[in-house]
Protein backbone atom coordinates (compact mmCIF):
# COMPACT_ATOMS: atom_id res chain seq x y z
CA UNK A 1 0.00 0.00 0.00
CA UNK A 2 2.58 2.63 0.99
CA UNK A 3 4.58 1.53 -2.09
CA UNK A 4 2.09 2.23 -4.52
CA UNK A 5 1.20 5.72 -2.38
CA UNK A 6 4.76 7.11 -2.96
CA UNK A 7 4.51 5.84 -6.76
CA UNK A 8 1.63 8.10 -6.99
CA UNK A 9 3.03 10.73 -5.49
CA UNK A 10 6.14 10.30 -8.31
CA UNK A 11 3.30 10.60 -10.69
CA UNK A 12 1.86 13.72 -9.49
CA UNK A 13 5.35 15.22 -9.44
CA UNK A 14 5.89 14.19 -13.24
CA UNK A 15 2.33 15.82 -13.83
CA UNK A 16 2.92 19.18 -11.75
CA UNK A 17 0.66 18.33 -8.67
CA UNK A 18 3.10 18.36 -6.22
CA UNK A 19 4.37 21.81 -6.19
CA UNK A 20 3.05 22.32 -2.41
CA UNK A 21 3.60 20.29 0.46
CA UNK A 22 -0.02 18.30 0.77
CA UNK A 23 0.41 15.50 -1.49
CA UNK A 24 3.98 15.05 0.58
CA UNK A 25 2.06 15.18 3.68
CA UNK A 26 -1.18 12.60 2.99
CA UNK A 27 1.76 9.69 2.48
CA UNK A 28 3.76 11.51 5.45
CA UNK A 29 0.68 11.62 8.18
CA UNK A 30 0.20 7.59 6.63
CA UNK A 31 3.45 6.71 7.54
CA UNK A 32 3.79 8.38 10.51
CA UNK A 33 0.33 6.54 11.62
CA UNK A 34 1.45 3.31 10.88
CA UNK A 35 4.36 3.93 12.73
CA UNK A 36 6.86 4.04 10.42
CA UNK A 37 8.36 7.34 11.77
CA UNK A 38 11.56 7.06 9.56
CA UNK A 39 10.23 6.40 6.38
CA UNK A 40 7.61 9.73 7.57
CA UNK A 41 11.52 11.43 7.84
CA UNK A 42 12.41 10.47 4.79
CA UNK A 43 9.20 12.61 2.95
CA UNK A 44 9.79 15.59 5.30
CA UNK A 45 13.56 15.48 4.49
CA UNK A 46 12.25 15.36 0.62
CA UNK A 47 10.42 18.28 0.88
CA UNK A 48 12.79 20.43 1.93
CA UNK A 49 15.42 19.22 -0.59
CA UNK A 50 13.15 19.91 -3.19
CA UNK A 51 11.97 23.49 -1.98
CA UNK A 52 8.31 22.34 -2.06
CA UNK A 53 6.01 25.12 -1.19
CA UNK A 54 4.62 25.10 2.61
CA UNK A 55 2.92 26.30 5.34
CA UNK A 56 4.61 24.75 7.81
CA UNK A 57 1.93 21.65 7.70
CA UNK A 58 4.16 19.12 7.40
CA UNK A 59 6.00 20.27 10.69
CA UNK A 60 3.15 19.26 12.14
CA UNK A 61 2.96 15.99 11.15
CA UNK A 62 6.72 15.02 12.23
CA UNK A 63 6.41 16.76 15.49
CA UNK A 64 3.20 14.78 16.28
CA UNK A 65 4.49 11.69 14.57
CA UNK A 66 8.26 12.11 17.20
CA UNK A 67 6.03 12.73 20.14
CA UNK A 68 3.88 9.59 19.60
CA UNK A 69 7.14 7.71 19.11
CA UNK A 70 8.86 8.73 21.76
CA UNK A 71 11.12 10.90 20.40
CA UNK A 72 10.59 14.10 22.54
CA UNK A 73 13.67 15.93 22.27
CA UNK A 74 13.49 14.98 18.24
CA UNK A 75 9.77 16.87 18.45
CA UNK A 76 11.12 19.90 20.33
CA UNK A 77 14.07 20.74 18.08
CA UNK A 78 11.71 20.37 15.01
CA UNK A 79 9.32 22.81 17.10
CA UNK A 80 12.33 25.09 17.37
CA UNK A 81 13.43 25.04 13.68
CA UNK A 82 9.61 25.74 12.83
CA UNK A 83 9.70 29.11 15.04
CA UNK A 84 12.60 29.88 13.61
CA UNK A 85 11.43 29.34 9.97
CA UNK A 86 7.62 31.14 9.85
CA UNK A 87 5.96 33.71 11.64
CA UNK A 88 3.23 31.56 13.01
CA UNK A 89 3.29 28.44 15.34
CA UNK A 90 -0.36 26.31 14.30
CA UNK A 91 0.43 22.67 15.55
CA UNK A 92 -2.03 20.05 14.51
Amino acid sequence: LFEKSRELLTELEAMGYAEDEMPYCLLMDAFAKAGRIEDAKLIFDEIKEKSVRSDGYSYSIMISAFCRGGLVDDAKQLAKDFERTYDKYDLV
